[in-house]
């Protein structure tokens, strides 16, 4: 036990904590008593109840050492005594010997407060009548908290009471109560240390100024000062809420296509096996195969189209004819179904077809060449020109018995390459030209499977191929990277390939952006916006969208057609859609880093709505974040900050863009002073659910400015008062008729006590 000897100038105080169970008592007295800390994930816990045991006096120095405190130069130990919240318990005994009883409630509990006026201050005037009072509203860190969406997502303990800004009681309404009972009143936090020491020195001289008036002899209890004024909380602007890019839903990629034969424009004969693969794909990942398809007759090949024939009687069913009367605009003037088959090779080609099959007239080569050049021509894109119409049609018949056509091409991988000419009955009718490529037969069909997934998933996986049949097929198909990630592997590095993958992805992406966006290279639909016509390439449109790939693989009007009209976007924004469903990363457009890319006009609203119209959140939070760095850098011209934050709200709520809406919320908030002095009106042009959002969480807020007032006026007042009563001297009348002052009657002298406590 811990004995300490008293000189005589001491004074202990016993100061009683009650209030109902929950509040934070036992925390507050731990957090004074003991210097204990608690971070907030141990605060949200499910309560226990607990008491502080008094008899830590006694037992532990350190804490008696700790309750001595200089309080107006006087020496003073706080002796805390906790008690249980449960209002059926009997706490005499904690109130007998009572010199000061703090009343604790929780800000953020308005029931707890009830309870001060119907239970524990009868309690407490009932079992210490004569024992003042200190009124304390502890967890005052909740006020900002209970809106932070760290503490909302939060994970809590099983019980633990939500809370939110309508339960939150006001300074004003505890001070209502703390005048009712005519004591002091104080707020806490023992998250931030906010009060901790306020409320219980305060208490402390509460309780020496009502033994003074017994010790009234006694000098240093004259010293003793009034209850100080507590200043409001200092209260934390709220974080900013983060804005980031989210994951790529699984399967949303070039990758995902190996095992999808949707539009596919090429087959490879192997061995006795057919494997269909999309040009650009292949094209992107594989040097050789660029040039294989950069072949004038195979990159002019025209693109494979849904062709329709009606099967039935139903109204609403159109067959490809009446497609091209009802939607003109759709379709190129020369790609009807009875002069696609009448397409022309260029010339160069067509100069050194040849054939073996016996049925055709006439080699390729010479009469195709000749009658083209009598047509009038061969237009862009690989379809004829107006002028060469009137020709095909004399020539159909010829043209018709020419296929399959087969294009020479000298390399070692390549056997033979031919262009047929095949229609598929169904109840959607494809009718198309179709390029077909044997491989040498050197190349096995299991090997050719599994570079064909490599160059689609950038990963190689064996299977139950020989290692040396995937290295001699990537040596024929010049696939040099291919050929270190087999070796890699024959030598036990794989860990290897993990870079050799990164570094296939980025050169992926570097040969999509040369290939496909910025040359348009095998191209096969085209989307009409508003101010051009844009090409793309349907593999990649569809590897990250679902809904275009649900447009070009069911049975609407834009499977079939050549032109896919776009109203209200324009070339620079659908480029940047097609720059992210190319290659899955934020558009050159959007970087903010002007000396690496050069801005383009991209209308980051109409993105938005496109992103939110195609379903595509990953592009959507792209923009957001790229928006939120755009107004960030504009902090200095706060004016044009708060303009742009007051025009984003509404379309960010429109068009689903939930980051930017919290970021644009979260900046009126903060700057809601500036906002009704300059953009009153403007501010006013809102929805009143949006007023009513930004003015709830609004910074500071109206309470906390009205709190700071009155603290600073009252701060001054008691400043002013405290120095004319330094100037006045305290006087004592007596009668002068009175004798001894020991033995005068009290009734015979005056005392004035300037620093009587007021209630």
């Amino acid at each position: 036990m811990v004995n300490q000897a008293l000189s005589g100038f001491e004074e202990i105080i016993k100061c009683v904590i009650v209030g109902d169970s929950g509040v934070g008592k036992t925390c507050l007295a731990c957090s004074y008593a003991c210097n204990a800390k608690y971070d907030l994930r141990k605060l949200v816990r499910t309560h226990q109840a607990t008491v502080w045991a008094t008899d830590h006096y006694q037992n532990d120095k350190e804490v008696l050492e700790r309750s001595w405190c200089d309080l107006d130069g006087c020496q003073v130990s706080i002796r805390l005594w906790d008690t249980f919240g449960y209002h059926d318990k009997d706490r005499r005994f904690a109130y007998r010997g009572a010199d000061v009883i703090v009343m604790c409630f929780s800000l953020l509990v308005p029931n707890s407060l009830r309870n001060i006026r119907r239970i524990w201050e009868p309690e407490a005037r009932r079992l210490s009548p004569n024992t003042p009072i200190v009124l304390c509203g502890t967890q005052a860190d909740l006020r900002y908290l209970c809106v932070d969406e760290k503490y909302i997502n939060m994970e809590k303990g099983l019980l633990y009471r939500n809370i939110s800004l309508n339960d939150m009681i006001p300074p004003s309404a505890g001070r209502e109560v703390a005048r009712d009972l005519g004591a002091p009143y104080y707020e806490t936090s023992v998250l931030t240390q906010y009060g901790v020491h306020d409320v219980f020195l305060n208490a402390a001289r509460v309780a020496l100024l009502e033994r003074r008036k017994i010790k009234f002899w006694n000098a240093q209890l004259r010293r003793i000062q009034r209850p100080l004024i507590q200043p409001p909380m200092n209260f934390p602007m709220p974080t900013a809420p983060k804005v980031k890019v989210m994951l790529a839903p699984s399967g949303s990629e070039i990758s995902a296509l190996v095992n999808n034969r949707s539009e596919c424009d090429v087959t490879f004969l192997v061995d006795a096996r057919t494997f269909e693969a999309h040009r650009i794909c292949l094209a992107v990942a594989s040097r050789f195969f660029e040039d294989l398809f950069s072949l004038e007759s195979l990159a002019k090949l025209p693109p494979a189209r849904r062709r329709r024939k009606r099967k039935s009687n139903n109204s609403n069913c159109y067959d490809d004819e009446q497609l091209r009367s009802k939607f003109p605009a759709r379709f190129f003037p020369s790609s009807s179904v009875s002069s696609e088959q009448d397409h022309l090779l260029p010339d160069s080609d067509l100069d050194s077809l040849s054939t073996t099959d016996t049925e055709y007239e006439s080699s390729v080569g010479g009469g195709v060449s000749g009658s083209a050049d009598s047509g009038g021509g061969v237009g862009s894109g690989g379809f004829l020109s107006s002028g060469g119409l009137s020709s095909a049609t004399g020539l159909r018949r010829t043209y018709q018995r020419q296929f399959p056509l087969v294009i020479p091409y000298d390399h070692p991988a390549v056997e033979t390459i031919e262009i047929r000419h095949e229609e598929e009955e169904g109840e959607v009718t494809s009718k198309t030209l179709k390029s077909y490529i044997r491989m040498n037969e050197q190349i096995s069909a299991g090997a050719f499977m599994v570079v064909l997934e490599y160059l689609y998933t950038g990963s190689l996986r064996p299977f139950e191929v020989h290692l040396d049949e995937i290295r001699s097929t990537a040596e024929l198909l010049q696939l040099t990277d291919l050929m270190v990630v087999v070796d890699n592997m024959k030598t036990s590095q794989d860990f290897l390939n993990i870079e050799m993958d990164k570094q296939f992805h980025v050169e992926r992406i570097v040969k999509i952006r040369e290939l496909a966006i910025d040359r348009g290279f095998l191209s096969d639909i085209s989307f009409e916006v508003d101010n051009g016509i844009v090409l793309a390439h349907k593999a990649l449109l569809m590897g990250r969208c679902e809904m275009m790939y649900a447009m070009f693989n069911n049975d609407f009007i834009e499977s079939a057609s050549d032109v896919i009209p776009f109203p209200g976007i324009n070339a620079e924004t659908f480029g940047a859609l097609q720059e992210y469903l190319y290659t899955g990363e934020t558009p050159r457009s959007l970087c903010t880093d002007s000396n690496k890319h050069q801005e383009a006009a991209v209308d980051c609203v109409a993105l938005i709505e496109l992103a939110n119209r195609l379903c595509l959140p990953q592009l959507m939070t792209m923009v957001e974040v790229a928006v939120v760095e755009q107004l960030q850098s504009c902090y200095d011209s706060r004016e044009e900050m708060l303009l742009d934050a007051i025009s984003l709200v509404e379309p960010a709520k429109l068009y689903n863009a939930k980051q930017l809406l919290q970021f644009c919320l979260y900046t009126l908030s903060t700057n809601y002073t500036d906002i009704m002095t300059h953009h009153h009106k403007l501010f006013l042009m809102l929805p009143p659910e949006t007023r009513e959002q930004v003015e709830l969480k609004r910074w500071p807020p109206a309470w906390y400015l009205k709190e700071k007032d009155q603290f600073e006026r009252l701060h001054q007042s008691h400043t002013g008062s405290k120095s004319c009563k330094q100037q006045t001297v305290v006087v004592q009348e007596y009668d002068s008729r009175c004798g001894c002052l020991c033995f005068s009657r009290r009734g015979r002298h005056k005392l004035r006590d300037p620093v009587e406590m007021p209630l």
